[in-house]
């Protein structure tokens, strides 16, 4: 979720010299997001294990709660020219937003 909001990845400060912890200015908000996508991010991505939240908790998010469900196969199918029209899983990648960087 951070990467895809906030287009940043990397998350961690792991020196050598001093413990693991969280980049300063992570997590960040600095792009707007939905508020229901923040409280999610913001839960898996707490520093404490005990504090954060497990796919149980994210399943019963009030992000995922209010998302439709629909079977895979109702999906948008994406858009296709000519000589693509043979491919079956892999898509040219096509979106008015920028390609996610770890891809």
């Amino acid at each position: 979720l951070h990467q895809v909001y906030q287009h940043r990845w990397q998350l961690l400060s792991c020196q050598r010299s001093e413990p693991t912890k969280m980049m300063p200015g992570t997590p960040s908000t600095k792009h707007a997001m939905d508020e229901k996508v923040k409280q999610a991010m913001f839960g898996l991505l707490k520093f404490k294990k005990k504090d954060r939240w497990t796919m149980d908790i994210l399943s019963k998010s009030d992000w995922l709660q209010t998302v439709p469900t629909v079977n895979s196969r109702e999906w948008l199918n994406p858009t296709r020219n000519a000589s693509e029209s043979g491919r079956v899983s892999l898509q040219v990648y096509k979106s008015s937003q920028p390609m996610p960087t770890a891809l």
